[in-house]
């Protein structure tokens, strides 16, 4: 198995095993939360995997992570609930990242705060980043 595929099953069971998170999804964040989407219920966290560069002795994976979960009001003030989704957000993602820490090399931890319309109102975060691995643990030598 590649270690991107490697990659990705270790963001899954790190991220499932996170007691907010309901549903995993790798692919674009529109697709998999409009409508006929993968993903159906919430929250959900999300990988999108947008580059793989081979530089020195290292592989090198750009992706995005994204907690996502749907807005509801309040009956009683009609406020919504996208502060708590956010609090929780950069704190899920902030531990899945402890996690992936602990297997690989990381940079770049700043959370970006979202709401936005998929087929649900929806509020979370995100994270770019870029993981490093060394190349004699990708390839077979030949």
């Amino acid at each position: 198995m590649s270690n991107l595929i490697n990659f990705v099953e270790d963001l899954k069971s790190m991220a499932v095993a996170q007691p907010e998170v309901n549903a995993f999804g790798e692919g674009n964040i529109y697709d998999l939360l409009n409508s006929g989407g993968q993903i159906e219920k919430y929250a959900a966290v999300i990988i999108t995997l947008q580059s793989v560069n081979i530089v020195d002795d290292n592989y090198s994976i750009n992706c995005t992570i994204f907690y996502v979960d749907r807005l509801t009001k309040n009956p009683l003030n009609s406020e919504n609930n996208r502060l708590e989704i956010q609090d929780t957000a950069v704190d899920t993602l902030h531990n899945i990242l402890l996690q992936l820490g602990e297997e690989y090399e990381i940079e770049n931890e700043n959370y970006t705060l979202f709401t936005q319309k998929f087929a649900d109102n929806c509020a979370g975060a995100y994270i770019t980043l870029k993981i490093t691995l060394p190349i004699s643990g990708c390839f077979e030598q030949y």
